[in-house]
């Protein structure tokens, strides 16, 4: 990911510990980055429904890879949610003794099919409950998916209060077109590999490759990454995309032995004690 032609091995390794190949590989948003932190399995959907209902009339059915192959990311099969004109689509289930207090990343595949009516993004956002039609104790910031596009969706709870997170019994999925979040939504919506983590870099890996994926939507492919200035554990350089665009990336090696990204303003830390 690092211009050969400007010191490549020691850039490198900087970059690499900022999860690099896996990050801005080829592979698409549903292998670009392998999740092998002890996470707890919320939803594979290879052998049903794994506890998931419609928060209201929604058509909860399965897709298999030969039907919908960029949607199902884990497995043969996905979870396919068909809102059928709900004005506030939803998919929820029990948490069933899982802490999000001592696992707050969490992580889902989100692939929105055509929405009728609007070429908006749409927007997805985590909900935690404390019953099946209690009110929200929490949610998530939407995370934004293009139409008809595979997307990774994400939830850094760690800044709500742990007695909050533990008292949590029902976790909610939403989503809305962006552009209007109260018009009945015609549109089916793919889920896979739901999952929870204590891990702290898978999320960040997430957030990295989805901020990376928007910045291709606006500019092209991602092409190569320019090092500009490197000084011990530090650097600084630009991202290039294939439509000339190029954007500017910070990185620093920390003293705990992870390393921190700041690309386009957003900062993004991988690895270490605090990660």
């Amino acid at each position: 990911m690092v211009d050969d032609d400007d010191g490549g091995s020691t850039r490198r390794s900087l970059l690499s510990g900022l999860a690099g190949a896996a990050l801005l590989g080829a592979g698409g948003v549903g292998g670009a980055v392998p999740d092998t932190s002890a996470a707890t399995a919320l939803g594979t959907f290879e052998d049903g429904l794994d506890g998931w209902r419609a928060a209201g009339g929604e058509r909860l059915s399965r897709v298999g890879r030969r039907d919908w192959p960029p949607a199902v990311t884990l497995g043969e099969v996905a979870l396919c949610v068909d809102p059928d004109g709900s004005a506030a689509p939803a998919v929820r289930r029990p948490l069933d003794g899982v802490g999000l207090d001592s696992a707050p990343f969490v992580v889902a595949d989100a692939t929105p099919g055509v929405v009728d009516g609007t070429d908006a993004p749409v927007a997805f956002a985590f909900r935690v409950r404390d019953g099946l039609d209690a009110a929200i104790l929490a949610a998530s910031e939407p995370v934004t998916v293009r139409q008809a596009a595979p997307g990774r969706i994400y939830w850094d709870a760690s800044d709500i209060a742990a007695t909050t997170l533990a008292g949590a019994a029902v976790l909610e999925i939403a989503w809305w077109p962006e552009d209007a979040a109260d018009r009945p939504y015609r549109g089916e919506v793919v889920l896979d590999n739901v999952r929870a983590t204590p891990d702290r870099t898978a999320l960040e890996a997430v957030r990295f490759r989805v901020a990376v994926r928007h910045l291709e939507a606006d500019h092209g492919s991602y092409r190569r990454t320019t090092v500009e200035a490197r000084d011990g554990d530090r650097e600084r350089g630009r991202f290039v995309f294939a439509g000339g665009a190029t954007v500017p990336y910070r990185a620093r090696r920390t003293a705990d032995g992870g390393c921190r990204i700041t690309l386009d303003g957003d900062h993004y830390r991988f690895g270490g004690e605090s990660a």
